[in-house]
This record gives C-alpha cells, structure tokens and sequence, in this order.
C-alpha cells in the first residue's frame, strides 16, 4: 500500500510517503507551499497520480485536553476537498507530532540549525504514528 500522510498549514503542507510494498520505510517529500486551496489540491493531485497513493493520513490537532483545537475546523474543511479526490482518507491524533519534531528540527546547538524541514517532519511523525497503530 502507497500512503501519503499530509500534515496540513494554512500556508505550509508537511509531505511524507511510504510504499510499504516495496520500500517500508517513511520518507519525507517537499513541502506544499500553498497561497490558496486550488494551488493546495493541484499538489495533492500531483502527489496522488505521480506516486499511485492508495490511502492518505492527514493530522487532525487536538489540544492536550484531548478536545479539537481552533485548527482543527480548518483540517476538517480541507480534508472534506481531499476526499472529493477519491482516495480513502484517516485523521490521526497530531498532538504530539510538531513537539516530537521541535526538537529534531531545531537543535539548540549547531551551525545548521534548518537542515530539517519541520514540516515534513510533523508528517512523518503522523506517517510513523499510523503505520505503527
């Protein structure tokens, strides 16, 4: 199964993949930078068609309470136009994924300080989530 997780921004789209046929490990791709939702689903398009995606995994934010977050209306309306895309699609607990990922992304020592996108990082947090539940 090809899966793509997505960890969805207003602007920024963390990306990460797994082909869990061939490949079975997470790898992150780029970043969608998006000025607005056509731009956004023209990507996911791309991404579905070039890499024959069979499930997609998007974050859904929760508060730490366990309630929605205010961002989570925002995913929900998203998600809603990515299924007009036809592929099957899960919500995975995001809470955890951008604090996993601070870390990674942003050493506190170290010249390269952006070496990783935290982005892609979030979506492979959420990828790794799920393959792992």
């Amino acid at each position: 199964m090809k899966i793509l997780a997505l960890d969805l921004g207003t602007k920024h789209t963390g990306v990460a993949f797994i082909d869990q046929e061939n490949v079975g490990f997470v790898v992150p791709l780029p970043t969608i930078n998006h000025k607005s939702n056509e731009e956004f689903m023209h990507a996911v398009q791309t991404l579905i068609t070039d890499r024959k995606i069979d499930r997609i995994i998007v974050g859904l934010p929760f508060l730490l309470s366990g309630k929605e977050g205010s961002q989570a209306a925002l995913v929900q309306k998203r998600v809603k136009d990515v299924e007009t895309l036809g592929i099957p699609i899960s919500l995975m607990d995001e809470r955890y994924s951008s604090r996993q990922t601070s870390t990674a992304t942003h050493p506190k020592k170290g010249r390269d300080r952006s070496a990783v996108d935290p982005n892609a990082m979030a979506a492979i947090a959420i990828l790794e989530a799920f393959t792992e539940s």
